[in-house]
Order: C-alpha cells, then sequence, then structure tokens
C-alpha cells in the first residue's frame, strides 16, 4: 500500500508502505536526502559502471526485483547515513520514475518513488528549485 503526494499536474511522490518505519514523519529529510544524489548514466554502450561493490549490487538487486524497464540512471547518498540512500531512474511509456531505497548493508527497502509524467522536468529539479 502506498499514498500519494500530488505536487502538481505532473509530478508526483508515492510513498511505499514497505519502508514506513524510515519514512513516517521524516518526508521532508527523505526528499532532501534524494536531492543530494549522485547520479550516474549508465552507458549506452555496455561499458561497466563504476560503483562501491556492495552498493552497486544493491541497486542492481532493486532494478531486477522491482522490474525496472529501460534504467538509464543509479545513484548515491550518505544523506541517510548510517544507512546508504540508493536510486535508480527508470523510463515508461509515460512517465520517467526514480525508485529511492534504504541500503542498510543487509536490506534494500524501497521508500518512495519520484513520478514525473515524460517531456517536463524531473521533480527532483523543482524541488532544488524551490528549495533555493
Amino acid at each position: 500500500m502506498t499514498h500519494t503526494e500530488q505536487i502538481d499536474n505532473q509530478h508526483k511522490i508515492d510513498w511505499l508502505s514497505v519502508g514506513e518505519r524510515f519514512t513516517k514523519g521524516k518526508e521532508n529529510r527523505i526528499k532532501q536526502s534524494a536531492l543530494t544524489v549522485e547520479w550516474k548514466e549508465i552507458p549506452a554502450d555496455g561499458t561497466p559502471l563504476t560503483l562501491p561493490f556492495l552498493s552497486g549490487d544493491s541497486i542492481k538487486t532493486m532494478i531486477r526485483e522491482f522490474e525496472m524497464p529501460n534504467v538509464s540512471h543509479v545513484g548515491l547518498s550518505d544523506a541517510m547515513a548510517p544507512n546508504g540512500l540508493i536510486a535508480a531512474r527508470a523510463h515508461y511509456k509515460s512517465q520517467e520514475v526514480e525508485v529511492y531505497a534504504i541500503d542498510t548493508g543487509t536490506h534494500v527497502i524501497p521508500l518512495c518513488c519520484f513520478v514525473t509524467q515524460r517531456g517536463h522536468q524531473r521533480l527532483a529539479e523543482i524541488l532544488k528549485t524551490e528549495e533555493n
């Protein structure tokens, strides 16, 4: 079960109940932490992407388990220390979805999805603008 925070007609955040123990009452911290993710583009030519082993393995597991299509970027942040914050950006027919999850070292727990209608500015970019 999720609850949705509608930002505007093109953007929303889906908060995932499985990650509620990390997000309940901390939604603003999660949003701010998501803005610190350092994104890396996945090379189209298949060149391996260099990431720390455990974080990279957790991201691969997240992409596989969530059956994320057309993943173009992955990202990391230490803003949720002692846990890692991992992310992946997938492209669907009508939306781009950024999935954010906590990497505890033993489990990957999804927190939320930033959803943007295709052809519009990414939600994280809008939130960064509002922050300044």
